[in-house]
């Protein structure tokens, strides 16, 4: 008898507690997509190439840009704990990468890396 009281509310609790962890969760949602950076790739090489996000010994794999296509990737806010960063650039099939000079990445900044023919054409620029 004491169960069949406590259900319905119960379950008006239960019901209230996933609301707002919804609206909680939703709200954060469209803030961390301001924070993120875009990386915009536009690979100008005949081969694939595997880029990389390096800040110190850390490397993290951005994506795959096809030969002669481009790509755009987002840095979310965090992924870096300093500013400055470097980008590496590693075609699929070759024994030589390109690493870039130091770059500051910043919360909502668009980065395009221009991957030349040859790689020590490449070009890296910030806005």
């Amino acid at each position: 008898m004491r169960f069949t009281a406590l259900t319905p509310v119960l379950a008006l609790v239960t019901m209230e507690a996933a609301m707002g962890a919804c609206a909680a969760r939703g709200a954060g949602a469209g803030s961390a997509s301001q924070q993120s950076s875009q990386l915009v790739v536009q690979n100008d090489y005949w081969l694939d190439v595997v880029i990389y996000l390096v800040h110190g010994t850390a490397r993290i794999r951005m994506g795959t840009v096809t030969g002669l296509s481009h790509a755009t990737f987002h840095i979310k806010q965090g992924v870096v704990s300093t500013e400055s960063a470097r980008l590496l650039v590693d075609p699929i099939g070759a024994s030589r990468g390109y690493l870039t000079d130091a770059i500051t990445v910043m919360p909502g900044q668009l980065i395009e890396l221009r991957v030349g023919s040859p790689l020590n054409f490449s070009t890296v620029s910030t806005r």
